[in-house]
């Protein structure tokens, strides 16, 4: 994962189970049919 404003780049295995968790956090409130 890069910061495109100050170019740092972090491994993403650090942030990944927060990653999954927001976008899970995202999907509930979404109103269509999923599989």
């Amino acid at each position: 994962m890069r910061c495109s404003s100050c170019k740092a780049e972090f491994p993403l295995q650090e942030y990944i189970k927060q990653a999954d968790d927001a976008m899970e956090n995202f999907l509930e409130n979404v109103y269509c049919n999923r599989i």
